[in-house]
């Protein structure tokens, strides 16, 4: 193992800090913030300052559920086609 993987490895919480203390963790031991972290995982950067506060439960401004989906959309001379479902 390289010396610096080892000392990443050596810096990766364990266990017993919980999901958002390692989830912080790695993610400052990579130098990004969690809007970057947010656009790379396709998480929301609310979910991610929820579950690194130690809230599990992603919630939106006025207090109800959100969620994240995509499709793969086809544009055509008839108009946009959705090739996912």
């Amino acid at each position: 193992m390289a010396r610096a993987a080892r000392s990443a490895h050596a810096r990766i919480p364990k266990r017993g800090l919980g999901l958002g203390a390692a989830v912080r963790r790695i993610r400052e031991l990579h130098g990004i913030g969690q809007e970057v972290l947010a656009e790379r995982s396709g998480l929301s950067q609310g979910y991610l300052s929820q579950t690194e506060s130690g809230s599990w439960t992603a919630v939106t401004e006025d207090g109800s559920y959100s969620a994240h989906f995509e499709h793969c959309v086809a544009v055509t001379r008839n108009g946009p086609l959705v090739l996912t479902e």
